[in-house]
């Protein structure tokens, strides 16, 4: 009854959120709204930098840089004008007061619909029956199973799913090693799942994930992320040739301009170290 009920609450939130929201939105001076807009895409931004930080896919120079210029680049938008403005007496701006009767109008009207409809083609006294089992349930369910049937591939692949819900993802990389390795014909989005696993675990790519990718580019020649995490394999190895050959082929497929910039970025640092710096020896990618 816990569970549906704090389900039903959540629905009922969303729907009163894109009601209510877009009134109280259109309600603010235009300016307010675009500032606010950039900087939350700014911090987003952001955010998926330091996350391409840690995966080692960016320097950290480099994530200052384009934080830099992304910051510069949405306060020039903010303090140009905007193309049109809506007029005050629709924003609300010339009056300074909210749309509070819509509002409490609008949240009356969806509350009380949901109440009728649920009493009217629902089931009010399931509200007190058992409910289904939580995720800790299925998991411990799913377990067992693949105990019992180890080569029971949906049960394992529904596991790792949950595994990797609950951010388990070492066990979730195992489990989808069992499925690869029992594979007749190895599948490329399998072997793909099975790496980004390993890697949000932290493993280095010079151990399995690194091989995964060797595996996924001999199956598919034009893989993105087979090329990319390879040539961050092979820089780290101290090949930087090998590695401007990963991303040079790389960039010659159709790349939106983001990952082409991130990608010969670190290509021309690779291009521009000096060969002392590049003498390391490591393990073949």
């Amino acid at each position: 009854m816990i569970e549906f009920g704090l389900i039903a609450l959540c629905m009922l939130a969303l729907c009163l959120a894109l009601v209510v929201a877009p009134m109280w939105r259109n309600s603010q001076p235009a300016p307010d709204r675009r500032r606010a807009a950039n900087i939350e895409l700014y911090r987003q931004r952001c955010a998926e930098l330091d996350y391409e930080v840690a995966l080692g896919r960016l320097s950290p120079s480099a994530r200052v840089a384009e934080c830099d210029a992304l910051g510069a680049r949405l306060l020039a938008a903010v303090d140009d004008p905007p193309a049109w403005t809506m007029p005050g007496a629709l924003s609300g701006a010339s009056t300074g007061r909210g749309p509070w009767l819509a509002s409490v109008l609008a949240v009356g009207l969806v509350v009380g619909m949901a109440g009728a409809g649920y009493y009217a083609f629902g089931n009010p006294s399931a509200l007190g029956k058992a409910n289904m089992p939580n995720i800790n349930q299925l998991t411990a369910a799913l377990e067992q199973a693949v105990t019992i049937h180890p080569n029971d591939r949906a049960a394992r692949l529904m596991l790792a799913q949950m595994q990797e819900s609950r951010g388990d993802y070492r066990a979730a990389a195992d489990h989808l090693a069992r499925i690869n390795r029992a594979a007749g014909q190895l599948d490329v989005r399998l072997l793909s799942t099975e790496a980004d696993m390993r890697l949000a675990a932290g493993e280095d790519l010079s151990a399995r994930a690194g091989t995964l990718y060797r595996q996924i580019l001999a199956l598919d020649a034009h893989n993105i992320d087979a090329l990319w995490y390879l040539g961050l394999r092979a820089a780290g190895a101290g090949q930087p040739r090998r590695a401007i050959a990963y991303w040079n082929r790389l960039l010659d497929q159709d790349l939106p301009p983001e990952p082409r910039r991130t990608v010969s970025s670190r290509r021309n640092m690779l291009r521009n170290r000096p060969p002392a710096a590049s003498t390391r020896q490591g393990p073949q990618p």
